[in-house]
């Protein structure tokens, strides 16, 4: 229960409504436990008698409490699902923006599928085991211990003979909860990792397809759906002895009732009403037992779930923001000093690069698949941080910047740009939402958007679905260029994000960005030679190191991996 304890901060800001859902809970039990007292009060003094006066005043006083009993449930359940439905949009939306603050090397860590599964299905889970610790733990703890309150009084003996076997049962559950619990953990696991295969498999359903890879994509989904089939058969199996066992021992009790309270009321020690209100309140344990047994799986698995989700919470970025940010100017100076980087679990993926690159040049980046291209571009806006050395902006420490400011001063349009539902329009505007239609209309024909917006019959206004997918690759590119340069960066990273336009239009593209944006520092990541011609310095990266930098025609004469990147492209 530590991970649940940890998660009260939800329940805070509901603790009244918490309070109002317990109480309830009691007051119905309470009179559930009246009513065994009412039957033998019936019997004793009304049927056996024949009271015809009790008897009627006996039914009327039951009749009320049924009613009460009833309006009391209906108030409680709409509490409870308030409770319940609160919690949960309060527990997804801190966890959503937990994520949000995650750095890349988070995710990288827990990956997508792993978050959207606690996000969802954990929360659910969470939210399970509100309702059931708001109302079945004090149903049970008021049934269990007013039952037994009410044996006592009703007949001694008999409620002292039956002790052991409620022991035994509370022996019972304990025993089950310590077994649940890592069978529903490895349960959520197992989901985690059949989403993400799910997701892989959406994200990349066209890829499949082309390569018809369906029946080798349909065996891994079901490799994992088995395992995920058989870690909820083991949890589900260990439940599944639980409960028979503790009907069991209920029935156990029930035929010990009758025998034991048989042979009191015999000797006239025990009135027939008492066994039946024993026997009455013997049913009305073994609802809280039942309901101790049903919550010992719901808390296991809540208890597995509430870890999950705490990992999110309590979970570091990586990349943090300095607790006294610098307030600088960024004017597109940049400088590499001294970058080793790695990625977790993985090589050196750059090695003691050193870079400078003056404010407002334009700078080619090449090198193969590997070289350490991309890696190099998310270092400036500090989706990750070099393991050593350090990035200077305008000779300040990159690490002493806010992460806000610096984010939109150093703009990367990634080579597969994501965009969102909404509009052409919305997915421009969308790190600029205050920006005029008139700032989204130069900015797409600076990126040679234009001529495709006013063939829209709706223009800007055009529906875009979910990731594009109704567009073109050349199409979404320009589409998250034109977003880029909305944001009127210091520096603008273009990581081989026109590698999907034709040669023509990417000539023409990095024409209108040198004319429009004459202070903007560009960095151009490729592979293609031609997208880096005109760039006053060429970079070349190899294995993660600088392997040489200058014009094309300095580079093409002492520079072997740029001499063989560009003859491998027949010289063009």
């Amino acid at each position: 229960m530590h991970n649940l304890y940890r998660l009260r901060r939800f329940l805070k800001p509901y603790l009244s409504l918490t309070i109002a859902v317990m109480f309830l809970a009691g007051a119905g039990v309470i009179i559930e436990l009246i009513m065994p007292k009412m039957v033998q009060q019936l019997v004793d003094k009304g049927i056996i008698v024949k009271n015809f006066y009790t008897i009627k005043q006996s039914v009327f006083i039951m009749l009320l409490l049924a009613a009460l009993e009833m309006i009391i449930n209906i108030t409680r359940m709409f509490l409870g699902v308030r409770l319940m439905e609160n919690i949960g949009r309060d527990l997804r939306n801190a966890l959503f923006a937990s994520v949000l603050r995650f750095s890349h090397a988070n995710i990288d860590k827990l990956k997508t599928g792993s978050c959207i599964t606690r996000i969802t299905g954990d929360v659910a889970g969470l939210q399970r085991a509100v309702d059931v610790i708001s109302f079945f733990t004090i149903r049970a703890f008021v049934l269990l211990f007013g039952s037994l309150f009410f044996m006592f009084t009703t007949g001694r003996y008999l409620a002292l003979l039956l002790l052991p076997l409620l022991f035994m049962i509370v022996i019972l559950i304990l025993f089950f909860a310590r077994r649940l619990m890592p069978l529903f953990l490895a349960v959520r696991e197992a989901l985690d990792r059949l989403n993400n295969m799910l997701q892989e498999n959406l994200s990349g359903i066209r890829i499949i397809k082309s390569f018809v890879r369906q029946e080798y994509e349909e065996e891994r989904f079901a490799g994992g759906n088995d395992n995920y089939t058989e870690k909820n058969l083991k949890a589900l199996y260990a439940m599944s002895y639980l409960m028979p066992s503790v009907e069991m021992l209920i029935s156990m009790a029930g035929a010990f009732i009758l025998v034991f309270g048989g042979f009191q009321v015999i000797e006239a020690k025990l009135s027939i009403g008492a066994v039946f209100a024993f026997n009455n309140y013997l049913l009305i344990i073994a609802r809280p037992v039942m309901m101790v047994a049903m919550m010992i799986g719901i808390i296991s698995a809540a208890e597995a779930s509430a870890g999950r989700v705490l990992e999110i919470l309590d979970a570091e970025p990586a990349v943090k923001n300095p607790p006294v940010p610098l307030s600088a100017v960024i004017t597109g100076n940049i400088f590499f000093k001294n970058i080793d980087f790695s990625y977790a679990g993985r090589g050196q993926a750059l090695s003691d690069i050193n870079l400078q690159i003056p404010a407002g040049s334009r700078i080619g980046i090449i090198g193969g698949t590997g070289s350490g291209k991309s890696t190099l571009a998310h270092l400036l806006p500090r989706f990750y941080d070099p393991q050593n050395g350090c990035i200077l902006l305008d000779s300040n420490d990159i690490r002493l910047s806010s992460l806000a400011e610096l984010r939109k001063k150093v703009i990367v349009v990634l080579q597969e740009p994501v965009l969102f539902s909404g509009t052409i329009g919305s997915n421009i505007a969308w790190a600029a939402p205050e920006a005029a239609e008139d700032a989204i209309l130069q900015v797409s024909e600076i990126s040679c958007l234009d001529e495709f917006i006013k063939s829209l019959p709706l223009g800007l206004d055009t529906p875009v679905s979910s990731r594009g997918s109704d567009l073109s690759g050349g199409q979404k590119q320009r589409i998250a260029i034109a977003r880029a340069l909305l944001c009127n960066p210091a520096i603008l990273v273009l990581d081989d994000s026109t590698s999907s336009v034709d040669l023509q239009t990417e000539k023409t593209i990095e024409t209108n960005i040198k004319a429009a944006c004459r202070e903007t520092t560009l960095l151009r990541i490729a592979q293609r030679i031609s997208s880096v011609l005109s760039a006053d310095i060429i970079f070349v990266l190899d294995n993660g190191k600088i392997s040489g930098f200058g014009t094309h025609s300095s580079l093409l004469s002492q520079n072997p991996v740029y001499r063989e990147i560009y003859y491998s492209q027949d010289g063009r």
